[in-house]
């Protein structure tokens, strides 16, 4: 089944408007992570180390 023109480019419009918004959103998060990085490394840490005896624990 063959779109309209006119719908396709609408697609495309959409798409283009989700990307940009997707990559301002994907700036502000680098911007954030930076900004607690310090902080939160050490909570990084804690969650890898839980994640990863959490399927021993559960076994």
């Amino acid at each position: 089944m063959l779109m309209p023109n006119d719908n396709k480019m609408e697609n495309v419009s959409r798409c283009l408007r989700v990307h940009q918004s997707a990559y301002g959103i994907k700036r502000r998060v680098r911007c954030e992570l930076k900004r607690v990085s310090d902080i939160s490394a050490a909570k990084r840490l804690e969650v890898k180390k839980f994640l990863f005896f959490l399927p021993v624990q559960s076994l």
